[in-house]
């Protein structure tokens, strides 16, 4: 049987050779870093040199501010005397009186400026009792209308303390006996007035435990001091212990 071969044309065939490929675009050329210029590098070298230059002076004037603050600190440290263990009244009696013990007789008795007849003694109660403050008064004798100091005797000396509201009530009777002795044993004095301020809640406890190691209550609210014959601040309650 015969088959039926369609015919076809040279533009239905398949094509002999590939068809032609699309023009290629031209090459995109590569990107370089400029190169830079010899004006250009030397301007940076200046640059660079001119900072330089500038952090030298910069340091070569903070140097003598360090040399200063270091000259200073080694002064703090070593030129400022430090503070004594023991007040100076411990042992030397006749040495002038500080402003520090004037200021705490001036706080205690309101004639204290006017009278003539005492001078006020550093006697270290602080470095005793931390929080206490206290100074002696020494009485002071008339010579030709001339003032001057008495032989360094009990008698003529008496240690006044205050005693502060924040003070710790579990220590008090060891502060009680340290004043004592260093009444007694450093500062010379013979007697000791402890000065409580009346608006205390437990004031009258406070009296009670001085009475049992001799108190005696010598001026209240402003009564005159039987023993420097001045008059304390109302506020005050003075209670003396003789050794």
């Amino acid at each position: 049987m015969a088959v039926d071969i369609p015919h076809t044309t040279p533009s239905d065939a398949f094509p002999l050779s590939p068809p032609p490929s699309p023009p290629r675009s031209p090459p995109i050329p590569a990107l370089r870093r400029p190169e830079p210029s010899v004006d250009a590098a030397a301007a940076v070298t200046t640059s660079l040199r001119e900072a330089a230059a500038h952090v030298a002076g910069h340091s070569q004037t903070l140097q003598p501010v360090e040399n200063s603050v270091q000259t200073l600190r080694h002064q703090a440290r070593f030129d400022v005397p430090g503070t004594p263990d023991m007040s100076p009244a411990q042992y030397d009696a006749h040495h002038h009186p500080t402003e520090v013990a004037e200021a705490f007789m001036r706080r205690i008795f309101v004639d204290w400026s006017a009278s003539r007849a005492f001078q006020a003694e550093d006697a270290g109660v602080e470095l005793v009792c931390p929080g206490w403050t206290g100074a002696v008064a020494q009485r002071l004798g008339t010579s030709h209308g001339k003032q001057r100091q008495m032989p360094l005797e009990p008698s003529m000396r008496s240690l006044y303390v205050h005693m502060p509201r924040a003070c710790d009530r579990g220590a008090l009777r060891d502060h009680i006996l340290q004043l004592l002795d260093t009444a007694s044993e450093r500062v010379c004095a013979g007697r000791v007035v402890f000065c409580l301020e009346r608006s205390m809640p437990d004031l009258a406890s406070l009296l009670h435990g001085l009475c049992y190691v001799g108190g005696q209550v010598t001026s209240r609210a402003g009564q005159l001091d039987a023993w420097t014959d001045l008059h304390p601040l109302p506020a005050l309650v003075l209670v003396s212990v003789a050794l």
